[in-house]
């Protein structure tokens, strides 16, 4: 049996939908990190650090159309979204054919 070992990474966090764009950004200083002012939920301003929505979904559909992974239906968690993007990337950026 060969040992098959991945040289690659995939991070998706508030900075971004990839390794190389969380370093870019982490370079040029931009953070992930913003203020949340809504009283409904909190009585004083809070700091907090989320993946945008609207960019978790468009990131997926693109993610799914380039990659081998297939699905008949979109009806995933966020952190499921975050798992799909984050492999097809790992996929992309790796010589091993998973198929």
């Amino acid at each position: 049996m060969r040992r098959v070992y991945f040289g690659t990474d995939n991070i998706i966090t508030s900075l971004g939908f990839s390794t190389e764009e969380n370093a870019r950004n982490i370079r040029e200083g931009i953070s992930g990190i913003r203020v949340l002012e809504d009283k409904s939920l909190f009585p004083v301003p809070v700091a907090y650090s989320a993946v945008n929505s609207d960019e978790l979904e468009k990131q997926l559909i693109d993610s799914l159309k380039k990659s081998c992974i297939s699905t008949s239906e979109i009806n995933f968690t966020r952190l499921e979204k975050m798992f799909l993007i984050s492999i097809a990337g790992v996929l992309e950026n790796s010589t091993v054919n998973p198929g």
